[in-house]
């Protein structure tokens, strides 16, 4: 495959029909000028030049400029695919995305927080693998388990608490999904990391991560929000979820739910307003886990070619400075350009 890593230096190619015009322009005015001079005068200038040299000179200047603006924008020329063996640890992500999430207890909602709080994460997985789960009244894999972090971060972008019809936070659901994303080998390297804020779990969760910790899968919880919670907003207009008396329904972090969960699944729980020093924390524990070594398709990088071009407009630059555009007779130089 061939392609400009910088093609945006193709632009000033623009300049190079800017100097054929100014050199066309020049000869027109040189040759009008001329013309006006007596013939003696005309025999003394013109004999003092080789205008076909003087020409080469030019051309060379403007065909190496364009050769350098080609080395700058650099041709590059792969990339071939390879197996490459990897070592790291397989982390699944199970993100509630119910309505409760676009509560604004902490800024600038539980959803983003939580999205921006997966993007720090990504950050700092070197040679490791991620998989995204989402969930609300049910639950779907959003991202299968991959070493491609630039897809993670595409497909994230895409996650909205409009992917479910169904409310709830089916977390048995999403931690069962998790398990099953790492498919059968167990490999102590292992783990999953549920972020959420607990609110209206369904029953089975607390047995789901006791099958994942047996199968020596260790399960993290952020809790999203804060305990005294706050109203749930059903639209852009400001307004807000209501109960049938007309009060705003509040949705508050269970806390306790969360601790729970991460006590049976042998991990621990952090606090989503502290989200830098969690995030920290949570690495020291998953840098305690096995690395294990795995197969990944990586592409290779291109092969610069850059110098082919850099090379060329050299060349051409130092023929145009050694050319003698004076005939032999007359060593004097005269600055005058063709």
């Amino acid at each position: 495959m061939i392609r400009f890593e910088h093609e945006y230096y193709f632009y000033l190619l623009l300049i190079l029909p800017v100097l054929v015009l100014v050199h066309w322009s020049y000869k027109k005015w040189r040759s009008k000028t001329v013309n006006q001079l007596s013939p003696a005068v005309q025999e003394g200038i013109l004999g003092k030049y080789s205008y076909p040299k003087l020409a080469t000179k030019s051309w060379l200047s403007i065909i190496g400029i364009a050769s350098l603006i080609f080395g700058l924008a650099n041709l590059q020329f792969g990339s071939k695919v390879i197996e490459a063996k990897r070592e790291g640890i397989d982390l699944m992500i199970a993100l509630d995305v119910s309505n409760s999430m676009l509560t604004k207890d902490t800024e600038p909602n539980r959803m983003e927080r939580s999205k921006l709080i997966i993007n720090r994460i990504i950050d700092q997985l070197k040679g490791d693998r991620i998989g995204l789960v989402v969930f609300a009244g049910d639950a779907f894999v959003q991202l299968p388990i991959t070493s491609d972090y630039s897809a993670a971060r595409l497909f994230l972008k895409t996650v909205n608490t409009d992917m479910f019809v169904n409310q709830g936070t089916a977390i048995a659901k999403a931690v069962d999904l998790c398990v099953e994303s790492f498919g059968e080998s167990q490999k102590n390297n292992q783990a999953i990391l549920l972020i959420t804020d607990g609110e209206n779990h369904e029953e089975g969760a607390i047995e789901a991560v006791e099958q994942a910790s047996a199968k020596n899968i260790p399960v993290y919880c952020i809790g999203m929000g804060t305990t005294n919670g706050g109203p749930i907003p059903i639209n852009a207009k400001g307004d807000f979820r209501k109960d049938k008396e007309g009060n705003s329904v509040i949705s508050a972090l269970n806390v306790e739910m969360l601790q729970e969960i991460a006590a049976k699944g042998k991990g621990q729980f952090f606090l989503s307003q502290d989200a830098t020093s969690g995030i920290n924390q949570l690495f020291e524990e998953l840098s305690t886990l096995e690395k294990a070594s795995f197969e990944s398709e990586l592409y290779e990088d291109y092969e610069d070619r850059h110098q082919w071009f850099i090379g060329l407009a050299l060349v051409l630059f130092i023929i145009e400075i050694l050319i003698n555009v004076f005939n032999k007779k007359d060593k004097k130089k005269w600055l005058l350009f063709g």
